[in-house]
This record gives structure tokens, C-alpha cells and sequence, in this order.
């Protein structure tokens, strides 16, 4: 007969199981102390799955929630980049930039006030 593993002899990480789990947590332990194994499986998942939509875990391989990291150009290819030759439609400098859009509001504050 196949007996279930007491996660009390394991060391599982009672952590887990945070306070705003009150009324999960008043099952997930038993009167004697001992985790109930299917609450306490139901406590992880429903905790890996707030971190998994916060960011704080991210999935290899997943197009959703992939890690944050992965979004970036990374920092090789970034510093091999010549600013001159960009395909970006904006200037690399921020006072390139800044420059760029006051002139582009003031044309447009000079077309609305002529209108």
C-alpha cells in the first residue's frame, strides 16, 4: 500500500503559506501540526501562480512570461551599436531628443495658433 510522504519529516518550507492564506492555512496544517498534503500542494500552486503573473518567476521557453531580461537588446550587442547607423526613428541622446520634440510641440502649437 503506497503511503503518502509527511511533509513534516521532509522539511518543506512553511513559508509558503502566507497570511492572507487564513482561511487555506487553517487547513493546510492539522490539529497535530502536520501539513495535509493536498491543501498545502493547493497553497504552492495558487502562490507560484501569483508570483508568476507579478514577474517575480519567470518560465523558460514561455512567450508570456518569459523573464524580463529577454526583452532587452543585450548589453554585447548594445555596445557594438554605432549611434550613427541606428534604425531608430529617435536620437540616442537625450538632449538630441529632448531637442527633437520641443521643436516638433512648438510647430504644432505655431499650426493650431495660425488655424
Amino acid at each position: 500500500m503506497f503511503q503518502t510522504p509527511d511533509f513534516k519529516y521532509l522539511g518543506c518550507p512553511k513559508v509558503v503559506v502566507q497570511k492572507k492564506y487564513s482561511p487555506l492555512q487553517k487547513h493546510v496544517y492539522d490539529d497535530d501540526g502536520t501539513i495535509n498534503r493536498h491543501y498545502y500542494e493547493m497553497a504552492l500552486l495558487t502562490e507560484l501562480r501569483n508570483y508568476v503573473r507579478s514577474g517575480d518567476v519567470s518560465i523558460v521557453g514561455s512567450r508570456q512570461h518569459k523573464d524580463f531580461e529577454e526583452y532587452l537588446v543585450p548589453k554585447a550587442n548594445w555596445n557594438g551599436i554605432d549611434p550613427n547607423v541606428t534604425k531608430l526613428a529617435v536620437s540616442l541622446s537625450a538632449k538630441g531628443y529632448l531637442q527633437e520634440r520641443t521643436e516638433s510641440l512648438l510647430q504644432r502649437l505655431n499650426w493650431v495658433r495660425i488655424t
